[in-house]
């Protein structure tokens, strides 16, 4: 009898393990056609965008000189909300936003406690250059994500 049993599991066993082979064989994972690419936003690409100053820069450095040049400007424009600056009020914002296919800076989400810091936030992003070259996947320009933290620091 246990021989019998054993025997009726390891047929089930394996009937179970052929049915689960031949549906992972069946089954095709799907994956957008590269023109669908065009309306995707992308967290990775393999041509990041050329923020106007990284002209020359290879691929490997063009997000590190992005980055560079963001905290430029901000240096240059940042003023701290006068009023939270008397308060001594300090905090880290968290933007985040796309560089569109089209070169276009678009604010998604300003994450913070003061509406003051918020509005800041806009003036600058206001102020930033459109993107010279927009970032590219697979030959075709797409939109690319960014989440970029400001200090508002006092010194």
């Amino acid at each position: 009898m246990k021989n019998l049993l054993l025997l009726l599991f390891c047929i089930f066993s394996l009937a179970l393990k052929a049915q689960e082979k031949d549906s992972l064989q069946n089954s095709q994972v799907a994956t957008p056609d590269i023109e669908e690419y065009e309306d995707m936003t992308f967290l990775m690409v393999e041509e990041q965008p050329i923020f106007p100053g990284c002209e020359g820069v290879t691929k490997d450095k063009r997000l590190e000189c992005f980055n560079e040049k963001m905290h430029k400007h901000l240096r240059k424009h940042l003023r701290y909300p006068s009023n939270l600056g008397r308060m001594g009020i300090q905090e880290k914002v968290f933007v985040d936003f796309l560089i569109t296919k089209e070169g276009q800076i678009i604010i998604k989400t300003i994450r913070t406690t003061k509406y003051e810091f918020r509005k800041e936030v806009i003036r600058i992003f206001k102020k930033l250059p459109k993107v010279i070259i927009p970032g590219k996947h697979h030959g075709k320009y797409v939109n690319v994500f960014y989440m970029f933290p400001i200090n508002f620091k006092l010194q």
